[in-house]
């Protein structure tokens, strides 16, 4: 910066000093690129994360469903899953009206390559009873519904069985563990140890179905 002649000395130095602080404080930091909003791991499962519109999940081979939920009560949802990257299978899926959604697993249970995606919903009161549906990929071409056998009493596997169940994917399986009712039981307190069952992938002609087999706990 040159100084003129006239500002020289103990004036020019004060002035000067005044135009180095208007010169520095015209300096603006340099824009930073906008960084992306972190992103929340849903509590069900990995591979999923929350969205304005529902929760997504990202199957190891690009493939995404949306999971959307809409209360319409403390006990009651509907819920509906859209699929993006399907070429034969754009469509929202509706699940029903039925109970709140519990928790969803991304998963492969017959190790084919190609998802699963499991919903629980769990009944809000005294017997907790969970319910399963879904969806599966046909090849990543499209998807279908994955019904799941529903309990049944008069089935020597659910024999005993009043809800209070849990779920988790391990090992090719979706396991259902539940306590296992004797007659007079109350409610509150069931006598007849645990069983688990273990639900394994089939294919329908149109759908994917999970059936049971007894896992651990012999029915009575």
């Amino acid at each position: 910066m040159v100084v003129p002649s006239n500002l020289r000395g103990q004036h020019g130095f004060a002035v000067l000093s005044v135009l180095t602080l208007l010169a520095c404080s015209d300096k603006r930091p340099l824009a930073t690129p906008n960084t992306p909003a972190s992103v929340t791991s849903a509590s069900a499962t990995s591979g999923s994360a929350k969205a304005a519109d529902g929760e997504r999940f990202v199957t190891p081979t690009g493939k995404v469903w949306t999971l959307s939920e809409i209360k319409q009560s403390s006990s009651v949802s509907s819920l509906s899953v859209r699929g993006t990257g399907f070429p034969h299978s754009q469509q929202s899926l509706d699940l029903g009206v039925g109970d709140p959604l519990e928790a969803a697993f991304l998963t492969d249970l017959d190790s084919d390559g190609w998802s699963e995606l499991l919903i629980v919903r769990r009944s809000v009161g005294s017997g907790s009873y969970a319910d399963v549906s879904g969806v599966a990929s046909n090849s990543d071409l499209s998807f279908a519904p994955l019904h799941v056998v529903k309990p049944e009493l008069r089935d020597p596997l659910f024999a005993g069985y009043r809800g209070h169940d849990t779920l988790r994917v391990e090992d090719g399986c979706l396991l259902r563990a539940f306590p296992v009712y004797r007659e007079q039981d109350p409610n509150t307190q069931a006598s007849g140890g645990t069983r688990e069952l273990c639900y394994r992938l089939e294919r329908g002609e149109a759908s994917f179905v999970l059936v049971p087999e007894l896992a651990s706990g012999a029915a009575p």
